[in-house]
C-alpha cells in the first residue's frame, strides 16, 4: 500500500501549497517508507509515499505518467495480470511490471470505462492532462479510503485526514454531523470525517474534476448490492470463486502472513492456499494470559493440521498501557476499535513483514456475527413496540428520557429512536442522551438515512439476512472495521489484505437466498460446507468467540487509571454534568466499557490533532 496526497489551485499562490505538499508527502511516510516524489504541473499538484510490494523496482515509483496521463495510486489490483495480457494482446506495450501502470494504460485504452474493470482495494487520482479533467476513485467494498475537501478556490484530497491538516487553508474544526454518528456508532460514519467540511469518496464511485472550473461530478462505477438475494447456493461455483480469490491475492514480490485467529474465516484462507499450492505460508496470532479471551488451543490444532510456521504473540495489559499513546498518535479518524489490529500489526511489522492476509468481512457475508440474531431479537422488540398506540409510545420515550444515562436505559432509548432494528443493536448512545451530553453549540442532529439506500433496500425487503449484511457493510464494516484495518496497519508500513471481500466473491454471496445461508449443524454453511474437505473437522462446528481483547477487565485495574487523565479534557464539546454521570455509572458497572472508552479516544484525538469546535 501506499500514501496519496493532492491538490487543485485556482488562486495563483502556489509556492505556498507546494511547501504544505512536501509537508503533507512527509506526513504519510510510515504508509509508503521506501520512496515518496511529487509532481506539479500548473495548477495541480501530486503527492505520492510508496510502499513496495509489486516490482520492487524504482520504475515503478510514482507519480507515474504515461502519455499525457499522470496517476498516484494506493492499493493492489488483484486482476492486473489478466488486464494486461487484454491489453498486450490489443498492442498496448508497458514499460513496467507494476499494477500502477496496468491503471494508467488501461484507462488510456478504456477511458472511464476502465474502473469497473478492475478488481482490488484501492483509491487513487489520475490526472488526464490532454481533457484537463482530474478523477478521484475508490474501490467498490471501500477498503482503501480516500478523503477530499473542496472550497471556492482548491480542492485537496488525500489517503488521510491528517496529511489534509498540512494545508493551512482546511479550519482544524470538528464536524458536527461526524461528532452525532461517532457518538451513536462509535466511529466517523462516511461520508462524513471527524473534520468539518473533509468527506470521505463514497465506495464504488470516482469523482471528476474539471480543472478549469473546479465543477465535480459523482458517480457510482460499481455496486456489489446489484441485484435481490433470490440464487440457490452452486457450491462448485462458490468454490472457484474463493480460490480464484486466494490465487489473486497471494501475488506478491515480498514476504507475507496471515492474521490467524481460532475461528472459520482465517483459517479458510490458509486451507485455500495449501489446497492451491501456494507456498512460503506463514500465520500469525495474538494470544492472552486470559482464557476466555485466548483461541490459543483452536489456533494450535490449525497450525498442526496444516503444518505451517507460526508465530504466536502474547499480548498483557502491560501492552496496551506501554503501547496507548502510540495507538493515539497513529490513529487517523477516531474509533472505539482497533487495538487488535494496531498490535497484531506492530509485531508482524517487526518480524519483516509487508503483506498480511486477514479474514475481515467473513462475518458480514457468512451470517457469523451474534449480530445477525441480535438484530433480529432487537426486531421482535421492536415490532411489539409499533403496536403500542403512538401517545402512549411518546410518553413512555418522554419518561425514559428523564432516566439516567446507564446500559439499562440506553437500550431501551435505542429501540425507541430506531427506524430499523439494525441501529438500535449496533447503538453505543441514544439520540437523546446524546443530546443531553453535548453542548448546544456541538450539537447536530444525524441519521441513518444516509447508510440506507432506498433502492437497494427495495430488492432485498424480504432476505433478512442479506438485508442486515448489508446495513453491516454500510455500517460497521466500512465505517469501523475497514477503516481500523487501513489506519492501523498502514501505521506499521504493512499492507492488510481480505481475500473474503473479493468484489466478484462478495456479489455473489450476497445473491445467495436466505434459506441457504443458514444450516443448523453448520455455522457459517457458506464457506464450512463448500470448504468441508479442506477445514480441519473440529473447527467447522465450533462456535465463533471473535478477535477481541479483554479490555473491560483490563479497564477495571490499571488501564482504567491510564485512560482517566483523558476523559475529563476540556473541548467544549462535552455538557460536564453529564460527563461526570457517564464517568460514576462507568465506575459503579452502570455502563457499558466502549461508552466511557468512545468519549476517551475522542477526546485524545482531538487534543493531539489540535481540533477544536
Amino acid at each position: 500500500m501506499c500514501g496519496i496526497i493532492g491538490f487543485i489551485n485556482h488562486n495563483n499562490k502556489i509556492e505556498t501549497l507546494k511547501a504544505e505538499l512536501n509537508s503533507a508527502v512527509l506526513s504519510l511516510k510510515h504508509r509508503g517508507p521506501n520512496a515518496n516524489k511529487t509532481y506539479i504541473n500548473n495548477n495541480i499538484g501530486l503527492g505520492h509515499t510508496r510502499l513496495s510490494i509489486i516490482d520492487l523496482d524504482e520504475r515503478s515509483t510514482q507519480p507515474m505518467t504515461a502519455d499525457n496521463c499522470t496517476i498516484v495510486f494506493n492499493g493492489e489490483i488483484y486482476n492486473y495480470i489478466e488486464l494486461k495480457e487484454q491489453l498486450l494482446a490489443k498492442g498496448i506495450n508497458f514499460n513496467t511490471s507494476s499494477d500502477t501502470e496496468v491503471i494508467l494504460r488501461a484507462y488510456l485504452y478504456w477511458g472511464k470505462e476502465a474502473f469497473q474493470k478492475l478488481n482490488g482495494i484501492f483509491a487513487f487520482s489520475l490526472y488526464d492532462k490532454e481533457s484537463n479533467t482530474l478523477y478521484l476513485v475508490r474501490d467498490p467494498i471501500g477498503v482503501k479510503p480516500l478523503y477530499y475537501y473542496q472550497n471556492k478556490e482548491n480542492i485537496f484530497f488525500s489517503s488521510e485526514i491528517r496529511a489534509l491538516l498540512s494545508f493551512k487553508k482546511i479550519p482544524k474544526k470538528i464536524s458536527k454531523e461526524g461528532l452525532n454518528g461517532y457518538l451513536k456508532y462509535g466511529s466517523f460514519q462516511e461520508p462524513f470525517s471527524p473534520i468539518q467540511n473533509i468527506k470521505a469518496l463514497d465506495p464504488g464511485s470516482y469523482m471528476s474534476i474539471q480543472l478549469d472550473s473546479l465543477e465535480t461530478t459523482h458517480k457510482p462505477y460499481h455496486t456489489i448490492f446489484d441485484k435481490g438475494a433470490t440464487e440457490a447456493i452452486d457450491t462448485k461455483k462458490l468454490l472457484k470463486l474463493y480460490e480464484e480469490s486466494i490465487i489473486r491475492q497471494s501475488r506478491s514480490d515480498v514476504k507475507t502472513t496471515i492474521f490467524l485467529s481460532g475461528g472459520i474465516d482465517s483459517t479458510a484462507i490458509l486451507a485455500l492456499m495449501k489446497a492451491n499450492n501456494i507456498d512460503n505460508i506463514s500465520t500469525t496470532s495474538i494470544i492472552f494470559d486470559e482464557e476466555e479471551f485466548s483461541e490459543d488451543e483452536y489456533i494450535q490444532k490449525t497450525v498442526d493440521f496444516y503444518k505451517v510456521d507460526h508465530q504466536p504473540i502474547k499480548i498483557t495489559e502491560n501492552d496496551i498501557i506501554n503501547n496507548l499513546d502510540t495507538f493515539f498518535d497513529a490513529m487517523d479518524s477516531p474509533s472505539i476499535d482497533g487495538f487488535n489490529n494496531y498490535m497484531i500489526s506492530k509485531k508482524v511489522h517487526e518480524e519483516g513483514y509487508k503483506v498480511a492476509f486477514s479474514g475481515t468481512g467473513g462475518d458480514e457475508l457468512f451470517v457469523g456475527y451474534d449480530e445477525f440474531q441480535k438484530v433480529m431479537k432487537h426486531q421482535k422488540h421492536f415490532n411489539t413496540l409499533q403496536k403500542i398506540p403512538k401517545p402512549m409510545r411518546s410518553g413512555l420515550y418522554a419518561l425514559l428520557n428523564k432516566m439516567p444515562i446507564n446500559k439499562y436505559f440506553e437500550s431501551l432509548r435505542l429501540l425507541f429512536e430506531k427506524k430499523e432494528a439494525y441501529f438500535s443493536s449496533r447503538g453505543i448512545f441514544s439520540n437523546s442522551s446524546i443530546e443531553k451530553m453535548v453542548h448546544e453549540s456541538a450539537y447536530h442532529t444525524w441519521e441513518e438515512n444516509s447508510l440506507i439506500d432506498a433502492q437497494t433496500t427495495g430488492k432485498i425487503q424480504d432476505s433478512t439476512y442479506t438485508k442486515i449484511s448489508y446495513f453491516e457493510f454500510n455500517n460497521y464494516l466500512k465505517n469501523t472495521l475497514l477503516k481500523d484495518a487501513d489506519q492501523f496497519s498502514m501505521a506499521h508500513a504493512l499492507e492488510l489484505r481480505v481475500p473474503l471481500l473479493d468484489i466478484e466473491l462478495s456479489k455473489y454471496l450476497l445473491s445467495i437466498q436466505d434459506n441457504d445461508k443458514l444450516k443448523e449443524k453448520y455455522p457459517k454453511r457458506l464457506i464450512t460446507e463448500t470448504l468441508e474437505d479442506i477445514l480441519p473437522p473440529d473447527l467447522r462446528f465450533r462456535k465463533k468467540t471473535g478477535f477481541t481483547f479483554p479490555f473491560e477487565k483490563w479497564m477495571k485495574t490499571h488501564l482504567g487509571d491510564e485512560l482517566e487523565r483523558y476523559f475529563y479534557h476540556e473541548n467544549n464539546i462535552f455538557e460536564p454534568k453529564y460527563l461526570k454521570e457517564i464517568h460514576n455509572n462507568y465506575k459503579k458497572g452502570q455502563l457499558n466499557w466502549a461508552r466511557f472508552w468512545s468519549i476517551v479516544v475522542l477526546n485524545r484525538w482531538m487534543k493531539e490533532q489540535g481540533v477544536s469546535l
